[in-house]
């Protein structure tokens, strides 16, 4: 449990590096893409093995992850993700109308 926490730490702080990179203007978007997409591949990496790990079986992996995806869709994205991407798009947005 140790190492998958401190592997999403580390992707997490990766990803962070990526965004703070791209808003200085020293990486491309598509390394920012890369990174979302790998981030949200190890997130359910670790999710999945955590769970083998607790002795749950791929039928109920599969519906707690559905329902883990429904809650943040239902409840989390509309009030804590769509501010910050709002922010993160404006700030992009200044910075190529700026070019």
């Amino acid at each position: 449990m140790l190492f998958e926490i401190l592997t999403m730490m580390g992707i997490a702080l990766y990803v962070a590096s990526m965004v703070i990179a791209y808003l200085k203007g020293k990486v491309k978007s598509q390394f920012i893409l890369v990174a979302l997409v790998f981030f949200v591949w190890l997130l359910f990496n670790a999710i999945k093995a955590l769970a083998h790990r607790a002795g749950v079986s791929s039928d109920v992996l599969g519906i707690v992850v559905a329902t883990l995806i429904e809650l943040f869709i239902n409840y989390v994205y509309p009030f804590a993700v769509g501010p910050l991407i709002a922010i993160i798009y404006a700030a992009l947005m200044k910075r190529e109308i700026s070019k």
